[in-house]
This record gives C-alpha cells, structure tokens and sequence, in this order.
C-alpha cells in the first residue's frame, strides 16, 4: 500500500513537471511576431530596422569614442580609472557613488545604443544640452583632469553626429508609428 502510494504520488510530481516544461515549451516558441521596446511594441520588421539603423548610428559614434572615452567613461562606463586620490579616507566613496549614479543614467560601456533611465531619444538630447552648457563633465571633475572639456572642432563633431542619430531615428519612429518620450508626456498631460 506503501509503495502504491509513493508511485501515485511521483507521478503526480513528474506529471505537473512536465506540464510546466510544456507549457513553457509553448510559450517559448509563440509565434507572435513582436519585440517589447520601452512603452511601446514593434513587429520583429520593425525591430530588425531598428537594429540595422543603431549598427549605423554605432558605426559613426567609433571615430567619435576616443573623445567618450577621455571625457566620459570615468563616470559612465565599466572602465572607470579611478584617480590617484581615489584611496584617500572619505574620497572613495564619494567617487564610487558618483560613478554609481552616473551609469545608472547613462552607461557608455556597450557603445550605441546606449543604456540608461530614458529611452535612447532622450539621453542624445541631453547629452548635447548638457556638453552645449559645459556641464558635462562636471566641473568638480574637469578641476582634476584638465582638458576633458568638450570644446571647438570636438563639439561640433559630436553635435553633428547626434543631429543626424535623432533625425534618424525620428523619421524610422515616425514612419512606423513610434512615439517618442516627449509625445508620450504630451499625450499624458491631456
């Protein structure tokens, strides 16, 4: 009676695993053809042009990533080089937490698209204000690492290059019916 019992409930277990395996089989290979994309959904068309526009968008941010690399990716990549100072009592905290915050809002580690807390329209957009405005790098930063200011010929060139990404990426989004963050907002506030 024991072991009648013991079967009966094995096989109840490995019955109900097998369901979950099943189910999740089927889940796995639904045929529903779209791809979530932050506050919206696009068919798998879509997302491969999307795909294909950003390996474009990357392919002109390459000659540009030396400048990234000097004036940004201390605070917004994994490849931070901590300074000098950095083992200072007090210091290291404050740096790592800085960092902590700056990838959180823009992670250059991956080149483009790049990762952070808005959609990728957004975060081109600031980043121009904020190199337009000379707040990036922050100041406190630029006083202990001289000349990683984006200025002159290096601005333009990043300017232009984030100019030719958003409209880009605007008319894609427009063509296939994409709102962008700030239609989003637009349409919340009525």
């Amino acid at each position: 009676m024991r072991i009648f019992r013991t079967s009966r409930i094995l096989v109840t277990v490995v019955t109900a695993l097998i369901t979950i395996v099943a189910i999740a089989a089927v889940r796995a290979h639904d045929d529903s053809s779209s791809v979530a994309v932050p506050e919206y959904t696009v068919t798998m068309e879509t997302q491969a042009e999307l795909d294909s526009l950003f390996a474009i968008i990357n392919a002109d941010y390459l000659p540009l990533k030396p400048m990234f690399e000097k004036s940004c990716f201390d605070c917004h990549s994994d490849q931070t080089e901590f300074p000098w100072y950095y083992e200072l009592p007090g210091i290291k905290g404050i740096i790592k937490d800085h960092v902590k915050h700056g990838r959180a809002y823009l992670d250059l580690s991956n080149d483009f698209p790049f990762a952070g807390e808005d959609d990728i329209l957004e975060i081109l957009e600031e980043i121009r204000e904020e190199v337009e405005e000379g707040e990036m790098p922050l100041f406190s930063y630029r006083l202990m690492h001289w000349g990683r200011l984006i200025e002159g010929a290096q601005q333009d060139s990043l300017f232009n290059w984030i100019d030719q990404s958003t409209a880009r990426m605007k008319e894609l989004y427009q063509r296939h019916g994409i709102p962008t963050e700030s239609e989003e907002e637009e349409a919340d506030e009525y």
